[in-house]
């Protein structure tokens, strides 16, 4: 976490392009959001778990009553036997007190057996800068799917291969 500001000061953005920069929660800070957010065409998209409770709390009083409406966005993909579901709902981030926020979003992954059975289920709240007229529910779900699938690229072959999370003395 303490290399996040030394890495994107690295990143070659030109005048009039833009980056949006996905993070996981241990990212989730203030001071990250507002180097990020404060740079003009940067924007980020950073998950909130409860370690942050009152932004999470916030997020999810927003989010709360659109999980029973339709999501904004449903992708499936079928796959080595099972389906995967992500579902994203987003909102106005409103009276939300973290920088340059602009929308929370709710992201569920579903995974289920060809014959429909749950096998696993998720459930991630996530907060951006990039307001809706630039970035609608598909693509914070695209964007949320291509986090998570470089992050189970690099942390399931350290846990499972490693045993890194076994190994916590």
């Amino acid at each position: 976490t303490t290399q996040v500001k030394t890495l994107l000061r690295q990143a070659d953005i030109r005048d009039g392009e833009s980056m949006l920069a996905t993070l996981d929660a241990a990212h989730c800070s203030k001071e990250t959001a507002e180097f990020i957010g404060g740079k003009p065409g940067w924007d980020y998209l950073i998950t909130v778990k409860t370690d942050k409770p009152t932004l999470y709390r916030k997020a999810k009083e927003i989010l709360s009553p659109l999980l029973g409406i339709n999501p904004g966005s449903v992708v499936a993909e079928h796959s080595r036997g099972v389906i995967k579901t992500w579902s994203c709902w987003t909102s106005i981030a409103k009276e939300v007190n973290f920088p340059h926020i602009a929308q929370v979003a709710c992201v569920c992954r579903e995974v289920r057996s060809i014959t429909g059975e749950k096998l696993t289920k998720d459930v991630a709240v996530l907060v951006t800068s990039r307001g809706a007229e630039r970035m609608s529910a598909a693509d914070l779900n695209k964007h949320a799917r291509e986090h998570w699938g470089i992050e189970n690229k690099k942390h399931y072959v350290r846990d499972t291969v490693y045993r890194e999370d076994f190994n916590q003395s």
